[in-house]
């Protein structure tokens, strides 16, 4: 049986390797007296009695598992560490020199004594000094020391075993010198110093512990007495009747109803109130004045523990009897604190004070401990600098989609606006701006609820309906967030404008806009949820033909825009700005500027089937030099959309205002400029600086223009095809549209997903970073081919297919218009 089980180790190292992990955690929990191995010197153990038995671990799985090792202690530490250097500076620094000098000069003295060689002297030293990084330096320090391998090997075995053996000491022994003969070396006498330290912090010695029916904290039933001091009162009033002590109203029976109880929860005469707070406060105060109630029920409160990571400075440094005023520390009692890499316990006593980096452990009802949280983790944060941002904030939890904070004027269906400060890792500002490529710790401006430009940098936004409002602080939203990187320091706030206009649309409508001033937007859906344009024709554009602002779940479908007066800035085909989960979908666009465009702050929206036939030229005429793309993302904020299914000239996602990130681009077919004189958009694809995480899949690039591209990629690694005259099929990381070498950007390159997609120079699908050809997915947002779709092949576009382009019905039904029958409408406002 012992034959079989070696073998098996030996066999698989990997058993040995977690049976190790797994025996020393178990038996480095148990203690003697106070002294016990701990999870690091028991695994230690437990690998050298394994050991023995000849297991062989390969060296790069040894060096790697070693580096992690290192890398966990040093992440654990650093926070004391950087903490430490700035509060004792120079006296930390003197000590740490006087401790490395003789934690030096003694093994050295010991090794030259005792005549042992070079690998036995540097695991002497490792281990005596529980300093693992050693191992690590003395192991590169032998390889360069330029003897014949085997040697090199002897030296190298050798390390681990005098590690292993004084390392044990060096833990165990020094806990014995530390518990038993350092007082006695520093004349402390240990008891009274402990004594001394808990009254300078406040503490006093309470009965109770382990074995004991004493618990401190109770709750009780007490009803509210006619005439009574709390009649009339607030909860958080009535519960500052009691100075100097931490008791809460938890729950109320009224009438024969339960109910939750907040601050701002009025007591009344006759109710029956579950408290909770110190025994010694509840029995001699609260129980003196009132009559105790037995209620079973009304306390059966529901509690949890949560454990509490502090990051939010504006928590560092206080004490715990500041942190047990603040408003959120409400009905929330802190059961223990932990800090370090060797997870320290932290007396709890009024004057200790709180750490970033601290673990704490709190009790309380969810709605309490959630609030507690977020101050823990989260600061508050309040605007007076926008009259559209409400003062009544709520704190957002990353990646989930509820809220918590005060309702105040908040329902059932009202849309909201999620946003937080720019994120220098995602959020960059434009060539526009003078910002080029960002740095870390700089905010810089972004798109405010007026549509100017402003310097609150709070580009990251989403939009959410609120589906659910329950104990008056949690809100449930939908749908979830979609950017991962939410987080306490950039502030997340909400802000929202009241009523919305529900569900409204038009449909079969046709609108000529020719009386239209310039800038004006033909259809405009503000604040609004779930609005519509259908089977609309609208001609003669001055501004943006279908613009969501601030709205949600807006959609054009089997529209058609026809001519446009403006080039830009403003004169755009869809134009939303933040907006959430727009849909765009079987729309025709003929001479429009940048047909199928974000303007800022988007997330969510889907463009799919759309068809843009000869886009808007900057002067009449084909002879025009400035050609806007099709497909033309272009303000900061864009986030987590679909291009799918599309035909167009060009697609550019400009750097002009800002970044966007996290695109997929499915099987859109662009082929390049219809305009041979074009002085801009001659690629086929361009993603401008600072536009990252892209996916493009399946796309078929060129095909339109036989013979036109010369140049499949320019990039900053690859600074061929620059200008214009080299004609290149795929633009990555620079600024402009003529490939600007300032400010150019390698991440854009570095973080795309480019993969099976065809062009027209390598008159094949081709791959980047890596990537090799997959199965092309049908389409990212439908099931199967939409009833609407008609006869024609479904999906159009991809070089898996047989041709590889087909008409979309949106380019039938464009080929089919005529232009009669344009009713005199003049716009149309959703809001």
């Amino acid at each position: 049986m012992f034959d079989w089980f070696a073998a098996t180790l030996r066999s698989y190292p990997e058993i040995a390797i977690f049976l190790a992990l797994g025996l020393g955690y178990y038996f480095g929990k148990f203690t003697f007296r106070g002294i016990g191995l701990g999870a690091v010197t028991a695994t230690l153990l437990a690998g050298v009695l394994i050991g023995q038995l000849g297991i062989t671990i390969a060296q790069p799985l040894k060096a790697t598992v070693f580096l992690m090792f290192l890398f966990a202690v040093g992440y654990a530490v650093g926070p004391q560490f950087v903490r430490g250097v700035a509060r004792d500076g120079l006296p930390q620094a003197m000590f740490a020199a006087v401790q490395c000098v003789f934690s030096l000069v003694v093994p050295v003295a010991i090794v030259k004594f005792a005549g042992y060689d070079l690998g036995y002297a540097a695991g002497f030293y490792s281990g005596s000094q529980t300093l693992s990084a050693a191992m690590g330096l003395s192991t590169d320090a032998i390889n360069r020391l330029g003897m014949a391998a085997d040697q090199a090997k002897a030296l190298i075995d050798s390390m681990p075993v005098a590690y292993a053996v004084t390392y044990m000491f060096g833990t165990v022994g020094s806990a014995i010198v530390i518990a038993v003969f350092g007082p006695a070396l520093l004349r402390i006498d240990l008891p009274a110093a402990c004594k001394e330290y808990e009254e300078k912090y406040g503490g006093t010695k309470d009965a109770g512990g382990a074995g004991s029916a004493w618990h401190r904290w109770e709750l009780r039933a007490f009803r509210v007495k006619r005439g009574g001091k709390a009649v009339g009162l607030r909860a958080v009033e009535a519960e500052a009747l009691v100075p100097d002590a931490r008791v809460f109203v938890e729950r109320i029976r009224r009438d024969g109803k339960i109910e939750e109880a907040t601050a701002d929860t009025v007591l009344r005469e006759g109710d029956v109130v579950a408290i909770v707070g110190a025994r010694e406060v509840l029995v001699k105060v609260i129980g003196a004045e009132a009559q105790e109630i037995e209620d079973p029920e009304l306390l059966n409160v529901p509690v949890e523990g949560v454990d509490v990571y502090v990051t939010n400075k504006a928590v560092d440094g206080k004490t715990l009897a500041e942190l047990g005023k603040l408003s959120d520390a409400r009905g929330v009692f802190l059961r223990k604190i932990t800090r370090g890499a060797t997870a320290t316990a932290i007396p709890i006593l009024p004057n200790t004070k709180i750490e970033r980096g601290d673990i704490l452990t709190v009790v309380g009802r969810t709605q309490d401990t959630t609030a507690a949280t977020n101050k823990f983790i989260i600061s508050i944060y309040s605007s007076n600098t926008m009259s559209q941002y409400s003062s009544n904030l709520f704190l957002v939890r990353p990646q989930t989609n509820t809220l918590y904070g005060t309702r105040q004027s908040l329902t059932n269906g009202t849309i909201i606006v999620i946003d937080q400060l720019n994120d220098f890792t995602v959020n960059a500002g434009g060539s526009d701006s003078g910002i080029g490529i960002p740095t870390p710790g700089e905010l810089r401006p972004d798109f405010d609820t007026n549509g100017t430009w402003s310097t609150n940098a709070r580009a990251q936004m989403q939009v959410v309906v609120v589906q659910s409002i329950t104990g008056g602080t949690n809100i449930t939203f939908w749908p979830p967030l979609m950017a991962t990187n939410w987080q306490a320091r950039l502030i997340p706030q909400i802000w929202w404008w009241g009523s919305s206009c529900l569900e409204c649309g038009i449909e079969n409508l046709g609108i000529n806009c020719s009386q239209m001033a310039g800038g004006e937007v033909t259809v405009f859906s503000e604040g609004a949820y779930g609005c519509y344009a259908s089977n609309c024709i609208f001609y003669t554009n001055v501004g943006a033909v279908f613009k969501p602002y601030e709205a949600i779940f807006d959609q054009m479908d089997s529209c058609g825009a026809y001519d446009m007066r403006n080039y830009g800035s403003g004169s755009y085909g869809t134009a939303p700005t933040a907006d959430g989960f727009p849909l765009f979908q079987n729309n025709w666009f003929f001479r429009t500027s940048s047909p199928m465009l974000t303007d800022g702050a988007v997330e969510g929206g889907t463009w799919a089937y759309n068809y843009s036939a000869t886009p808007y030229a900057s002067s009449a005429g084909s002879s025009s030099t400035k050609v806007a793309p099709g497909i033309e993302p272009h303000f900061v904020g864009g986030d987590f959309n679909l291009f799918e299914g599309n035909f167009c000239n060009t697609a550019e996602f400009d750097f002009t205002h800002g970044s966007q990130l996290h695109f997929a681009v499915l099987r859109n077919q662009a082929d390049g400029p219809w305009n041979a004189a074009a002085a801009n958009t001659v690629y086929a694809m361009s993603l401008q600086s600072t536009n990252w995480y892209f996916t493009l899949v399946g796309n078929v690039l060129g095909l339109g223009r036989p013979g036109f591209y010369t140049n499949f990629l320019a990039s900053p690694a690859n600074l061929v095809g620059l200008d214009n005259n080299a004609k290149t099929i795929l633009k990555l990381g620079f600024p402009n549209d003529v490939g600007t070498t300032n400010n150019y950007d390698f991440g854009v390159q570095n973080t795309l997903i480019y993969q099976s997609n065809w062009d027209s120079v390598n008159s094949g699908t081709t791959n980047i970073n890596g990537v090799t050809n997959t199965v092309i997915p049908n389409s990212y947002y439908l099931s199967g081919k939409p009833a609407w779709w008609g006869s024609q092949p479904w999906p159009p576009i991809g070089p898996d297919l047989s041709p590889m382009t087909n008409k979309l019905p949106a380019q039938l039904a464009f080929e089919a218009f005529t232009n009669g029958g344009v009713g005199p409408v003049y716009g149309v406002i959703f809001k």
